[in-house]
């Protein structure tokens, strides 16, 4: 993952070089910035901006949109100097919304690339049906997909295989009631707080209640969330890390598990430790580089 990223990072980075030296433009005909247009809105005009999600393959391909819309459809186009970390908070920007209520509005982002509707799966629709004359149009796919998975680093894993025959690759090896894969791991609590976000910070999908509410009508599980008048978030005891109920009664024996961004499949993740008996803590990193560097 890290080298993919740091690969993705210099693609980027070759990219806006390409563009110096070729006179501001980089494809054979390019339309020239003397001959680009704007966007004639009702608030003047304008040039395409795009917002770019904090992610690697995200700044890429928005960097080749901004290309494209430029050189080959011939408008200007500007990309957005602050990086927007999650897709709902991109579908928000993009509707000119500050909130799901849209009371409060903005100057709107016109185009956002890598956007994984998987991860709004409840409230796109959701928000397509409260505003309908500004959600924005998902314009399809771009050709690529990706998947969500777990990781487990490779020295750990052979450890653990060499040891005892103990398969880290498989999900049923961290049930506890046949095995000991925490003794191969570190404890939740010797990772510093203050690099993961609170449980209950806004936008975090620990209190996503549509996500969280699925998660108890799929598991039963009303131990592990805690009751609000908007419906469930999940409950960390520490207030930072959420516990599976294979290692709740005992959160030593707890493996941890650390989800990226604003704790994107942690919902998933919560199911499937609950199912199949993964002792797990589970903790949203607090920047990207920390997630990267666990």
């Amino acid at each position: 993952m890290k080298a993919v990223q740091a690969m993705l990072r210099l693609f980027v980075w070759s990219l806006a070089l390409i563009l110096v030296p070729s006179a501001g433009t980089c494809l054979p005909e390019a339309v020239p910035e003397s001959s680009r247009k704007f966007l004639e809105l009702d608030s003047g005009s304008s040039p395409v901006q795009l917002l770019v999600y904090d992610w690697a393959s995200a700044e890429l391909g928005s960097t080749i949109a901004a290309i494209l819309i430029q050189e080959v459809l011939g408008y200007h186009a500007r990309i957005d100097s602050e990086r927007t970390v999650t897709v709902f908070e991109g579908l928000l920007a993009l509707a000119g919304c500050t909130d799901f209520d849209c009371t409060s509005t903005v100057e709107r982002k016109h185009v956002a690339v890598e956007s994984w509707l998987s991860e709004v799966i409840t409230l796109y629709p959701a928000f397509r049906d409260a505003h309908p004359a500004i959600c924005p149009e998902d314009m399809g796919t771009m050709g690529y997909f990706g998947n969500h998975n777990l990781f487990v680093k490779a020295y750990v894993r052979d450890e653990a295989y060499h040891d005892v025959g103990l398969a880290l690759e498989f999900y049923r090896s961290y049930n506890t009631s046949h095995h000991d894969p925490k003794k191969y791991f570190d404890s939740f609590t010797d990772i510093p707080q203050s690099e993961f976000f609170p449980c209950d910070t806004p936008g975090n999908e620990f209190v996503n209640t549509v996500r969280m509410d699925l998660y108890v009508q799929y598991t039963g599980d009303e131990a592990g969330v805690t009751l609000t008048p908007e419906g469930y978030v999940a409950y960390c005891p520490d207030g930072y890390f959420w516990l599976s109920p294979a290692c709740r009664h005992d959160p030593s024996g707890c493996i941890p598990i650390i989800a990226a961004g604003n704790g994107w499949i942690i919902d998933a993740q919560m199911q499937w430790a609950t199912a199949y008996g993964f002792p797990a803590a589970i903790g949203i990193a607090a920047t990207w580089d920390l997630y990267v560097h666990q």
